[in-house]
């Protein structure tokens, strides 16, 4: 029951973003989906071909972002600059010297309280000082009224204008060898996993290569591939080192932290 309504549920949205397309195309007009998992992000890529017509991007409001929205339209086709349909608003601590240590879940669960519905709330990146949260446009307002306390924490939300973000990811530096650059061995060595153990992800369908669904065990990873697992994070395949005189090759990867 449960992978029928799934493959609904897919089916619903690659129907959605074709009537997307066609709207943008046939109306002049940018328009755009909601926030989208990692998981929906890789549906578009088995209809780009059927829409690529009306220029569809992803946007998170970040570079490095999960969770994204799907625009349609372009400058170049439409004649005018895109709207930015992303807001970002800045969550920090009234008295910081009192405030609680506050997580992703504490920030995420108070915004879903609220009766905000996931697909309206992008990425949260907590820092020591507080928490950048990207929201679609319409709903930035009541958020900016509404977000005054996560748990016991009074804070203050404010609007934070995208050109001035300085958001860096922290990286954490793996290196090691692997016999291969397929993605079940980088993923190995990444997560600290077997291959058996990285071959179930893939296959269990977790694993993503720059958004795509990776399908196979033995898929090629690249320099410059970001490479995310669900529930476990994501990493940029940085470089090649070299390779030892038993021909395994010594590589460099960066972890999200």
């Amino acid at each position: 029951m449960y992978r029928k309504e799934r493959m609904n549920e897919e089916e619903l949205l690659k129907k959605r973003m074709m009537e997307l397309a066609q709207k943008s195309y046939h109306q002049s007009i940018y328009t755009h989906t909601s926030f989208l998992s990692l998981a929906e992000q890789a549906i578009y890529y088995e209809v780009e071909r059927e829409v690529e017509y009306a220029k569809g991007a992803f946007l998170g409001g970040y570079p490095y972002a999960e969770r994204k929205i799907l625009m349609f339209g372009s400058e170049e086709l439409l004649g005018y600059p895109a709207p930015d349909p992303v807001v970002c608003l800045r969550i920090q601590p009234i008295a910081p010297k009192y405030s609680e240590k506050l997580s992703h879940r504490d920030y995420l669960g108070a915004v879903l309280n609220l009766g905000m519905e996931r697909e309206c709330i992008g990425d949260i990146l907590v820092d020591e000082t507080g928490a950048y949260l990207f929201c679609m446009e319409h709903m930035a307002e009541f958020l900016l009224e509404e977000i005054s306390k996560i748990r016991h924490t009074l804070v203050t939300t404010k609007p934070v204008k995208k050109m001035n973000l300085d958001i860096r990811p922290q990286l954490k530096p793996v290196e090691g060898f692997v016999n291969s650059f397929r993605l079940d061995a980088i993923v190995s060595l990444g997560f600290s996993l077997s291959r058996k153990e990285s071959a179930v992800l893939i296959q269990g369908k977790k694993v993503f290569i720059n958004g795509r669904l990776a399908e196979t065990n033995g898929k090629a990873v690249i320099e410059g591939d970001i490479i995310s697992v669900r529930g476990m994070g994501k990493m940029i395949f940085s470089n090649i080192r070299g390779q030892s005189k038993k021909g395994r090759h010594s590589v460099l990867l960066h972890r999200f932290v």
